[in-house]
């Protein structure tokens, strides 16, 4: 039954059509082009089987791809106060829900539970109208749009990372994506998906932050 589900869904939920959002990694790439950096690809020597890949800049020096992930460059981004934020949002925005995200609305419409550490709105969009209570980490910077963690019920969305239309909740960098959560909110959420069955789409279940949450919640899984 649907009404016993919690579905947590990842990046991949989102790439297929007529969403199509960049992954992670892809939002990264695109950043770093508007700020004027380009990849370089050339075919591996006699002895380095494969491509050589690098980041060139006119006015800086090279780096290899991929030796800053998505989250360290995010992270030097905020740090030099680099507005990248915005842009992002608007690029995650106005794409129409897919499958994945039809499936959601309808475990969220039956009173399960949906995670998701993406930003977009497809499962918001696939909902349609209605009361649908959304929760998020940064709830305290739009109270009136969006719940603490700590107020999960039968029938929420927990957007873990922050959404699209809420861009000062967007959690984009290595210090934001390593920091755990409170445990007021790690034990309501896991007392939540108490014996659920929990379906896991388009994840790989990696983030340092929600690493607690997520052994906890697959240790007490009634099927995953």
């Amino acid at each position: 039954s649907l009404t016993n589900w919690l579905l947590i869904l990842g990046a991949g939920a989102s790439v297929p059509p007529p969403t199509e959002l960049p992954t992670f990694a892809d939002l990264s790439s695109a950043v770093l082009r508007g700020l004027g950096w380009g990849l370089v690809t050339r075919p591996g020597g006699e002895h380095q089987p494969g491509e050589e890949r690098w980041w060139e800049h006119r006015w800086y020096g090279r780096f290899a791809q991929p030796a800053m992930s998505p989250e360290v460059l995010f992270g030097a981004l905020t740090t030099y106060r680099v507005d990248y934020a915005e842009r992002i949002a608007d690029r995650l925005s106005r794409k129409p829900p897919n499958a994945a995200h039809v499936v959601a609305a309808q475990v969220l419409g039956a009173k399960g539970l949906v995670w998701t550490t993406n930003f977009d709105r497809g499962v918001e969009d696939a909902y349609g109208d209605g009361d649908l209570l959304r929760l998020s980490r940064a709830a305290e910077k739009y109270p009136t749009m969006l719940s603490p963690l700590e107020a999960i019920a039968p029938g929420t969305l927990a957007k873990l990372h922050g959404t699209v239309d809420a861009v000062k909740t967007l959690a984009f960098a290595d210090e934001e994506l390593t920091r755990p959560l409170h445990q007021s909110a790690v034990d309501a959420l896991v007392g939540a998906a108490h014996e659920r069955t929990v379906v896991i789409y388009g994840y790989a279940a990696a983030d340092a932050d929600l690493t607690d949450l997520l052994v906890r919640v697959f240790g007490d899984a009634g099927e995953i």
